[in-house]
C-alpha cells in the first residue's frame, strides 16, 4: 500500500478577510453590490468603510495527474504553480472588478529518506498581485451619493518549501508547501461623491501560503514530468513539474 511520506495539505486563501454583513434581502443584488474587503492589516475608517463587503478566496485544492514537461530548476527538477482569476460583478448601480494572479517556481532538492522515498526542499520564487475596483453611485434625498474604492497589491520574494515525493510500483505522487511572502497594497477609499473624506494610504499586504501537488504513471525509472490544470473565472490555475531521481 502506498504511503507518502508528506503530505501538505493546505488551502490558500487571499489574505483579505471577511467582513460582517447582515443577511441580504436580495442575495443577487446584495452579492453585487458590494465592495471588496479590506486587507486584515488594513483596518478601514469607520467613518468612511462600507457596512458589507465581498469575501474573496484564492486558488485551493490540489490538481490532478496529468502530461507535459517544465524547464529549469534546481538540482533534481522544477514545480511551477500558476493561477489567475478575474471576477467583474454589476447591479442596484454598483459595479466591481477584482483580478487576482499568483505564480510560484520552485527549485527542486530532493533528499532519500527511504526507498521510493524524498522529501523535498528549495527557494520558491513567488509573485502575487490583486487589484479591485469598486464603484457605487446612487441617488438620495439629499442628492447624488457617488463612492469609489481601489486597491492595487502586490507581493513579491523567495521562501523554502518542504514536501515530499513518492514514487515506487510505476506509480508516483507528490506535494509541497510554499510559504507565503509579504508585500503591500496601495488603496483608495474616495467617498467625496458623497459628502465624505478620500483617503489613500499604503498598507501591509501578503501572498498567503499555497500549496501545489501532483501525481501520475511512472514511464521512466528517474525522470517524472506532468502537469494539470483547473478552471477558474476568468482564469486558470495550473501545476507543472519534472523531477530527476536522484541514482
Amino acid at each position: 500500500m502506498r504511503t507518502l511520506i508528506v503530505g501538505l495539505l493546505l488551502m490558500v486563501g487571499v489574505p483579505l478577510s471577511g467582513c460582517e454583513s447582515e443577511a441580504p434581502t436580495d442575495e443577487a443584488t446584495e452579492t453585487a453590490s458590494l465592495p471588496p474587503c479590506p486587507n486584515p492589516a488594513d483596518p478601514a475608517d469607520p467613518s468612511s468603510s462600507p457596512p458589507t463587503c465581498l469575501r474573496v478566496t484564492g486558488a485551493g485544492g490540489q490538481p490532478g495527474a496529468g502530461s507535459g514537461t517544465t524547464g529549469g530548476g534546481g538540482p533534481d527538477g522544477s514545480i511551477t504553480r500558476t493561477w489567475s482569476e478575474s471576477v467583474t460583478q454589476t447591479g442596484d448601480g454598483t459595479s466591481s472588478v477584482i483580478t487576482q494572479r499568483y505564480t510560484a517556481v520552485v527549485s527542486v532538492s530532493l533528499t532519500k529518506v527511504d526507498e521510493g522515498a524524498w522529501t523535498i526542499s528549495g527557494p520558491a520564487s513567488v509573485s502575487s498581485t490583486y487589484t479591485s475596483d469598486w464603484k457605487s453611485n446612487q441617488t438620495t434625498t439629499l442628492g447624488p451619493c457617488n463612492v469609489h474604492y481601489t486597491d492595487n497589491a502586490t507581493a513579491m520574494g523567495s521562501a523554502q518549501v518542504e514536501g515530499g515525493l513518492e514514487a515506487r510500483d510505476g506509480y508516483y505522487q507528490f506535494h509541497v508547501n510554499i510559504p507565503g511572502v509579504d508585500g503591500s497594497n496601495d488603496t483608495v477609499r474616495d467617498d467625496s461623491g458623497c459628502n465624505g473624506p478620500s483617503n489613500r494610504d499604503m498598507t501591509p499586504w501578503a501572498a498567503a501560503p499555497i500549496t501545489a501537488g501532483g501525481s501520475g504513471d511512472m514511464t521512466d525509472p528517474r525522470t517524472l514530468s506532468g502537469s494539470s490544470s483547473e478552471p477558474r473565472t476568468g482564469g486558470e490555475d495550473t501545476v507543472s513539474w519534472r523531477f530527476t531521481l536522484p541514482e
